[in-house]
């Protein structure tokens, strides 16, 4: 099956070739077919290639297999209104441990005023509240995207005043005892032009053999919100507000209650000249629900920090005010934010009662200077209260700050460099032996645009807990990598790294994840046309 492997890359080298040597136009290939008129094909080719270097990981974690090979094909065919979409994807580490699936499929009927959709497909109602199956994290590189789909049917209709949309289908998960069914929908209205009510509904029959111990208890379930949306009020502020409720029975043979929950959100802003007042306030309790990500209010621009968030909606009470003032005559916005969590639940699920508190702050720059210079940094501090019994190892203090500069060259060339750091110090009175570690990330990049990078990177992680991470997590505190991105086409990007990463958690849009540790080398090519 090595051959599959070898003979895989050598075909998309030479199709990557001989797409440079035509010349750099980025289209569609378009044909006639008989009956169908005008038919466009379009397809995304992503191979990636890994090889470890860590002999201890490779022989607990990766059977002694080193390398490992993942290839996926997305192609989609469109025709006026239709679109049929298809993903074909191939993992290969050893002749016992292949994989050929059919990942994805789904098939659009897109007219002006009603869309129908059929297969996998991502959705969202809400402002995540109710459901959130989105794609995220493509920075962190094709194989850690986030694959949940929805497997089934969707019917939109939008008009001048009134918008609705029917869903349903089945969470398709890579385990097949969490696959759950779900239907429902939203209907929304505009009136006086500016003012937008939403009603979100969705029900939910879980898996009968599920194990998540969250979920297991449970048979089925209802969430449900009603939202206000005012994106202008008369140019001089904006508002969205979304209450929610939630209701998950218990199966017939067990001796529990229901599970009872509600939630409220709120955004707000005001405009003020040079100044921008910004306001969100959220409260959640017993807002238990395995397809949502209700908004954090966490900082994630600092992202070093979001091992270190509140995830937990049962108790959780959050305020976060952000003021931003623009520099007259100038692209420099300076903005401060002040940010309190109060997540101390009565009757946690699995944490019984604790209490913890946390208090953020900080200031930023964000600039835009003459020749494409720009300038991004902040500082802030994080204190958090906790009593023991409390989930969270995060009972101190955490200082940090963040940097990052773009440096043109010339009208092409450009010096990127970023910068984070925090340092956690446990507080003295819950520890004899207080812990204290730091997370330091740096980075230097040399960009051609958009043909090239060549970027160094230094991490530089102490915590021997690692209770975030993956249990893989390696015990070095020094790791080194290099990443070279070529991009000689709009349309085909190559990217090859060697070295080592700690992994750790990342936030994108509310939806955090795990990343494991890796060391060794990853070859990525993406191929659009």
């Amino acid at each position: 099956m090595r051959t599959v492997v070898w003979a895989t890359i050598v075909i998309g080298t030479v199709t990557c070739l001989s797409v440079i040597l035509m010349g750099t136009a980025t289209q569609a290939f378009e044909t006639s077919l008989p009956g169908l008129g005008e038919t466009g094909f379009f397809f995304t080719e992503t191979a990636i290639y890994r090889y470890f270097t860590d002999d201890e990981y490779v022989e607990k974690f990766e059977d002694d297999e080193a390398d490992e090979f993942i290839n996926r094909l997305n192609l989609r065919i469109t025709n006026r209104d239709y679109v049929v979409g298809l993903r074909f994807d191939v993992d290969l580490n050893t002749v016992e441990d292949e994989e050929y699936r059919l990942e994805k499929k789904f098939f659009q009927v897109n007219k002006q005023s009603w869309s129908l959709e059929l297969g996998d497909y991502y959705y969202s109602l809400g402002r995540g509240l109710v459901l959130n199956i989105v794609k995220s994290f493509e920075e962190e590189g094709s194989e850690y995207q986030i694959e949940r789909t929805i497997l089934g049917g969707r019917f939109s209709y939008i008009g001048s005043k009134l918008s609705a949309t029917v869903l349903g289908g089945l969470v398709e998960e890579d385990d097949p005892e969490l696959e759950d069914t779900i239907g429902g929908g939203t209907i929304a209205g505009t009136f006086m032009e500016s003012f937008t009510i939403g009603l979100n509904a969705l029900g939910i029959s879980f898996h009968e053999d599920d194990q998540r111990d969250e979920y297991e208890r449970f048979d089925q379930g209802l969430i449900g919100s009603l939202s206000l949306s005012v994106p202008s009020l008369t140019d001089y502020g904006s508002l969205y507000l979304e209450c929610a409720a939630v209701n998950l029975e218990v199966e017939q043979d067990r001796d529990e209650d229901n599970l009872e929950g509600w939630a409220a959100y709120l955004e707000t802003a005001a405009y003020l000249g040079n100044w921008i007042i910004q306001f969100e306030a959220k409260r959640y309790r017993d807002f238990l629900f395995p397809y949502h990500n209700p908004p954090l209010l966490e900082p994630e621009e600092f992202g070093i920090m979001a091992e270190q968030f509140v995830l937990d909606t049962t108790d959780v009470s959050a305020v976060r005010t952000r003021l931003d003032y623009t520099v007259p005559d100038t692209q420099t916005v300076i903005y401060a934010v002040q940010g309190y969590i109060d997540d101390s639940p009565e009757e946690h699920f699995f944490y019984g009662s604790y209490k913890r508190y946390i208090n953020e702050y900080y200031l930023g720059v964000d600039s835009y200077l003459a020749n494409d210079y720009h300038l991004m940094g902040a500082v802030g501090y994080r204190y958090e209260r906790a009593y023991l019994g409390t989930p969270s190892d995060y009972m101190g203090y955490t200082p940090h700050a963040f940097f990052s500069a773009k440096v043109p060259l010339t009208a092409k060339q450009s010096l990127e460099m970023t910068a984070n750091w925090k340092q956690f110090t446990e507080d003295a009175r819950n520890s004899e032996e207080p812990i204290d570690y730091s997370r330091q990330e740096y980075s230097l990049g040399y960009h051609y645009s958009p043909y090239l990078a060549l970027i160094g990177t230094y991490e530089f992680y102490d915590d021997k807990r690692a209770q975030f991470y993956d249990p893989t997590a390696s015990t070095d505190t020094d790791f080194h990598s290099v990443t070279l991105q070529i991009r000689p086409l709009d349309n085909l990007t190559m990217k090859l790294f060697y070295g080592s990463t700690p992994g750790g958690v990342k936030c994108s849009s509310g939806v955090c994840k795990s990343f494991p540790p890796f060391e060794g080398y990853r070859a990525e090519l993406v191929f659009r046309f």
